[in-house]
């Protein structure tokens, strides 16, 4: 069973910890996040913030912003570095994007 499932006949949401006894922060979990955009940086930055005091083991890495940058997201590219617009522009920039990519 999921930590994070929550039973049909329960409304509640689910307390930490799970039958095992094991809570989502005692695993090293990992969660990739990736934000194409500003509104995408600052929501997902806010989500990564509360999800690593509800579990502080929690690591993150992928592509985002300022904001996921200051939430603890390993930063592997910048939004910006990746924000381009019309065939000419990405066409361009391909091979540097697929460098990333790999």
């Amino acid at each position: 069973m999921s930590p994070f499932h929550i039973d049909q006949n329960d409304n509640q949401p689910p307390q930490a910890g799970t039958p095992n006894g094991m809570r989502p922060d005692d695993r090293n979990l990992e969660l990739l996040i990736v934000a194409g955009e500003v509104s995408g940086d600052i929501h997902a930055g806010n989500m990564l913030g509360e999800l690593r005091q509800m579990m502080p083991g929690l690591t993150s890495f992928g592509v985002g912003g300022d904001r996921l940058r200051e939430a603890g997201l390993e930063i592997l590219a910048k939004t910006d570095e990746l924000a381009h617009m019309g065939l000419v522009e990405v066409l361009r920039e391909l091979p540097r994007i697929r460098r990333l990519m790999n």
